[in-house]
């Protein structure tokens, strides 16, 4: 996302990482002096949850607290970068 043509917010999505399926993402590489912030989201099976979730592991993408992996839907990791998204822009 750009603001009088500066970049205020870019997060890269892309296949790869921790084995296959997973997805990697990148914060902020578009920004001089970007944070460079990662995670990586793998699919799995929660025979508890009865489906398909992600592992979620964070280096700050979400800005997580209580530990650096956690299990969520694919609609709950979309909301929440989401919402992650809009805090950052609002800040600046």
């Amino acid at each position: 996302m750009e603001k009088s043509g500066s970049t205020v917010y870019a997060l890269d999505i892309y296949p790869g990482g921790l084995s296959d399926g997973t997805l990697a993402f990148s914060l902020d590489q578009h920004r001089l002096g970007g944070s460079g912030m990662h995670a990586f989201a793998t699919p799995l099976y929660d025979r508890e949850a009865g489906g398909p979730r992600l592992e979620l592991t964070n280096f700050s993408l979400l800005d997580m607290s209580g530990g650096v992996s956690r299990t969520m839907t694919k609609e709950e990791l979309f909301t929440a970068i989401w919402d992650r998204l809009i805090e950052q822009i609002e800040r600046r």
